[in-house]
């Protein structure tokens, strides 16, 4: 097995965690009275009234959502980002972007204030955790050689 091979194996292995941390996060405990899932409808219900005025909501809110596609998709998207540069370079610059902001928002707001880091339950580190391991997947990522062509070339004849 090459070195590329392994690397994206890795890789692979950082990407299917980081989803099932994202997927835990909606499942424990955001404090001592709701479970994670209740920052979507948060979220959603913010939108819809309009709420979403303060900057640090709102990049907040696109980061979660920007975060949630590529977490989601990664796994799936691995394969091609083996192969194209481009589509690597790509997704990795808006990871990078979205995990800075995310993360960034809720260790600012959440964790280095004493009261709401005495109520943060595993939830918020989840939603920490996931961007991170996500990012990191991406930089694993190395380029295979190509493979060679299954048919012969006309000048072995």
């Amino acid at each position: 097995m090459s070195q590329a091979r392994r690397m994206n194996l890795i890789a692979l292995a950082f990407a299917v965690t980081a989803l099932v941390v994202f997927v835990a996060f909606h499942f424990l405990p955001w404090s001592p009275l709701w479970k994670g899932w209740v920052v979507w409808e948060d979220i959603f219900g913010d939108l819809a009234d309009g709420g979403l005025e303060e900057p640090p909501l709102v990049l907040a809110a696109a980061s979660l959502l920007t975060e949630s596609l590529l977490i989601v998709l990664l796994p799936f998207l691995l394969r091609m980002t083996w192969s194209s540069r481009l589509l690597w370079w790509t997704v990795t610059l808006v990871s990078g972007i979205a995990t800075c902001a995310l993360a960034g928002i809720i260790l600012y707001f959440i964790l280095l204030d004493p009261y709401t880091r005495a109520e943060a339950g595993p939830a918020v580190y989840c939603l920490v955790a996931a961007p991170v391991l996500n990012f990191i997947s991406l930089l694993f990522v190395r380029r295979e050689a190509p493979e060679p062509h299954a048919f012969p070339s006309p000048e072995s004849h």
